[in-house]
């Protein structure tokens, strides 16, 4: 064994870390590189993670690096990583006590001078310095020959010189980053879903453009010819009111008019049955059905609209969890990887859901197609459940 490697050893020995115990190692010996004894990876250990946020976070390491370090702290060798033993770790990471240094080996006698005089003895070279218990002096450090004077070992390193704990690296690499922007892309079409009037579109050549989103709708006469904007407008204008019979008078109606489905439902209820009782009718089973379709398609929206706030928020959550962790930010006192996975997963099962669920609960007399935030949504839910898989698979799992 090499008296860098004993020295080395003796460190550990006195429980400095093998990072501290390396760098106290070379400052005596150049070019030293550790014979370190193999030591299980840290997937191979247990350990609690609100432990780890806690130490990391009482003594201000890195939790990466104090998981990895506290390998070598497993007093009991039963390959679970203790608080207290965490504790040990993260204490001596913060240790600012320098080692003592490896001492001189011992000087030869210096030959006694000759002369005529009687023979006076030859001053002794002093004692060297002993080296640390367990540890053997480094060679040809031969102590100065100092009449009187003790050798000088070489000064120990200053305290505080411990290196600074690593950041914690990127996990998954491409793939992480992939995760990142299919959460966010959850969180994105699910915002939109929720405020965007595009879920069910149909175009007439007499009423406009009419599109719906989950509880509100919008009617655009502006692609209709002169005669027909300004009655399509007006239609509109009163229809979208929360009460068409106190309405307030425009000197001009906009083209473009927006409100709420059971406002428009609940309009036009009123004023058909006014309009038909008017010229002495009645309303018959077919027009209250169209009634009861428009109710229907406003409950529709509701419903879909609750769960999708459900998989927005889980999204909101996701796009924190995942990206603490494929980043590395140990701020959380949580298994980000954990809980990251479960948050994307459930934002796009949500998300899929309140699509199923406003589908299915869509009266089917309806004329109106499809727009384009049911494929949004949908495209949504996929991207939820793809980052949580991939945090899952290649996220960081000691963030």
């Amino acid at each position: 064994m090499s008296d860098g490697q004993a020295y080395y050893d003796g460190l550990i020995g006195q429980g400095y870390t093998p990072e501290q115990a390396t760098q106290y190692t070379q400052q005596y010996y150049a070019g030293f590189e550790p014979a370190v004894a193999q030591v299980a990876p840290v997937a191979d250990f247990q350990f609690e993670q609100t432990h780890v946020a806690e130490v990391s976070q009482e003594h201000g390491v890195n939790p990466t690096q104090l998981v990895d370090t506290a390998r070598h702290f497993d007093a009991n060798a039963d390959g679970i990583l203790q608080q207290s033993e965490l504790e040990t770790t993260a204490m001596q990471m913060t240790s600012t006590v320098a080692p003592t240094a490896p001492a001189p080996m011992d000087a030869p006698m210096a030959a006694a001078p000759m002369a005529a005089a009687p023979m006076a003895a030859a001053p002794m070279a002093a004692a060297p310095m002993a080296a640390p218990p367990g540890m053997a002096a480094p060679p040809g450090m031969a102590a100065p020959m100092m009449a009187g004077a003790p050798a000088m070992g070489m000064p120990a390193p200053m305290g505080g010189m411990m290196p600074a704990p690593a950041a914690a690296a990127s996990g998954g690499g491409p793939l992480g980053f992939v995760a990142v922007a299919c959460i966010v892309l959850t969180l994105v079409f699910s915002v939109m879903g929720l405020f965007m009037d595009s879920w069910l579109v149909e175009s007439d050549d007499e009423m406009g453009d009419m599109s719906m989103g989950l509880t509100s709708m919008t009617i655009d006469c502006d692609e209709l010819n002169e005669t027909s904007k300004e009655g399509c407008a007006t239609f509109g204008y009163l229809l979208l009111q929360e009460d068409m019979e106190t309405a307030e008078e425009l000197d001009k109606i906009p083209t473009r008019n927006s409100g709420s489905i059971d406002d428009f439902c609940s309009n036009t209820e009123t004023f058909a049955t006014a309009f038909i009782e008017g010229f002495g009718g009645t309303i018959d089973d077919d027009d209250k059905e169209k009634f009861q379709t428009c109710y229907d398609t406003a409950s529709a929206g509701s419903t879909g609209g609750y769960i999708l706030w459900g998989a927005t928020i889980a999204a909101l959550a996701g796009v924190v969890l995942i990206a603490f962790n494929i980043f590395g930010i140990g701020a959380l006192p949580v298994d980000t990887q954990k809980f990251g996975f479960i948050a994307g997963v459930a934002a796009g099962a949500l998300a899929g859901i309140a699509v199923l669920i406003w589908y299915l609960m869509l009266p089917s007399e309806g004329d109106m197609s499809a727009g384009m935030n049911v494929w949004l949504t949908i495209t949504g839910a996929v991207s939820g459940i793809a980052a949580g898989v991939l945090t899952k698979l290649k996220g960081n799992p000691s963030a």
